[in-house]
């Protein structure tokens, strides 16, 4: 458990659940999709640095940059790969791309701990 929230218990629904309480919507990732949670604008910078170097390694994806529900400097950035990757392989890529380290940490303890990685981002439902 990390602080106190155990993360074993998250599941889609409950996330789900968890975001509809709040006026919200999910949007889950897949082996086809990053996705990245910006922060700052030296996390957005990173990310501008960054997505140039992997772009030939990733075969030139298709991306989307969104406001986040917090409003600037934070972002969502959606990235659609050509190529499926392993969820190990995304949780590494969001981490180099720029992700909020907390975010990714998360992840990779959900990994480990048997909980499948809920790469998820929580939105504003359109009014």
């Amino acid at each position: 458990m990390y602080g106190m929230y155990d993360y074993k218990k998250e599941t889609k629904k409950s996330l789900k659940e968890k975001a509809n309480k709040n006026k919200n919507v999910t949007r889950f990732a897949n082996a086809r999709i990053l996705l990245i949670d910006i922060d700052s604008e030296e996390d957005f910078r990173r990310w501008k640095m960054e997505i140039e170097q992997f772009e030939p390694i990733l075969n030139f994806p298709k991306y989307k940059v969104e406001v986040s529900k917090g409003g600037l400097p934070h972002r969502h950035i959606t990235v659609y790969l050509k190529t499926p990757l392993d969820i190990w392989k995304r949780i590494a890529l969001q981490f180099c791309l720029g992700s909020d380290l907390k975010r990714e940490t998360m992840n990779c303890y959900r990994q480990l701990v048997g909980r499948a990685a809920n790469i998820v981002f929580f939105e504003k439902k359109d009014e």
